[in-house]
């Protein structure tokens, strides 16, 4: 993974996380993955902070 995200990286793409849950639990497994080290944290969306989840009845 690291390598594919270096490469495209390398190339202009950027990532973006969205991810469910609460905001303590999911950074732990970004910060465990390693992943703020690779992908801004700006890029981080998780659902606590977006006032969601899933599954949402609205859809």
């Amino acid at each position: 993974m690291e390598q594919l995200i270096e490469y495209f990286s390398s190339i202009g793409m950027a990532f973006f996380i969205l991810i469910n849950g609460t905001k303590k639990t999911q950074l732990g497994k970004l910060y465990t993955l390693g992943l703020d080290k690779k992908i801004s944290s700006d890029y981080f969306f998780i659902s606590e902070q977006l006032g969601t989840a899933k599954p949402d009845k609205k859809y």
